[in-house]
């Protein structure tokens, strides 16, 4: 990790914007990256390991749904991570993203790591049920939205992914990440029942589309208990309580993890 924060400093890092990216983990497990735009996500996962406070209170994770999968590098992290402690048996994945820059990215690294038989991409947008909605879509990838965030960004047409027929060939479901922009609402609104299928559930929510007070509100009267909140790194100093914040992340545990 040290060299990819030397990179990032580097003359080559303002010279070549654009270029592919490739890194070798020592489980071996392989990243690829799609330009320089992807490396806030790099650095958010691989180097500030932010989901891990989450991940090492829970089993060993099988089966999991990933929720705006973006360039793919949470799954690639569990994979890493699996491998590393030594996981044993199989593991299967659904990675949903709407964005095709991401996409191929994503599809890139699961040939490199040779998962496309166990990782299942699926090319969706996460929305209001039955429903096409508007997705504005960008080349640096974390900066699409349902939600207009810049007025450069190009809006296409997309119809809502059916989340329970998409995930229908995992026979459980032992984890599912959420990091859709805003969409978390529409998730939390339509697709609680699916959501209750997983034994946890991982959720980052964005204000002003999702508050932490109401996802907690709408998650704890469908009988989902909080473990956790986290606020993101760069509001870690922040006083106010962390479901007080315009974004943050809860992990959830659903009855079907008892």
């Amino acid at each position: 990790m040290r060299k990819i924060k030397r990179l990032m400093k580097s003359l080559a890092w303002k010279v070549f914007p654009w270029t592919n990216f490739n890194f070798k983990m020592a489980s071996g497990v392989r990243l690829c990256l799609q330009n320089r735009a992807d490396f806030p996500i790099l650095q958010e996962i691989f180097i500030e390991r932010s989901y891990e406070p989450f991940l090492k209170l829970l089993p060993e994770i099988k089966t999991w749904v990933d929720l705006g999968c973006n360039c793919g590098l949470f799954s690639l992290y569990l994979e890493d991570r699996a491998r590393t402690e030594g996981w044993k048996g199989l593991r299967q994945a659904v990675l949903i993203d709407a964005n095709s820059y991401a996409l191929k990215t994503v599809a890139r690294s699961l040939a490199a790591n040779k998962l496309e038989e166990n990782f299942q991409l699926i090319n969706g947008l996460v929305g209001k049920r039955n429903q096409t909605m508007s997705y504005f879509e960008s080349k640096s990838t974390y900066k699409s939205s349902i939600f207009q965030l810049a007025s450069k960004e190009k809006s296409r047409q997309i119809k809502s992914v059916d989340l329970e027929e998409q995930t229908r060939f995992l026979n459980s479901i032992d984890l599912i990440k959420v990091d859709i922009e805003g969409a978390e609402i529409f998730l939390a609104e339509d697709w609680m029942a699916w959501l209750k299928s997983s034994r946890y559930v991982l959720v980052e929510w964005h204000e002003p589309h999702m508050t932490g007070r109401r996802l907690e509100q709408m998650f704890t009267e469908a009988g989902f208990t909080l473990i956790l909140s986290l606020p993101p790194a760069y509001l870690a100093s922040d006083p106010r309580a962390v479901l007080d914040l315009p974004i943050g992340s809860g992990l959830w545990k659903t009855n079907s993890s008892d």
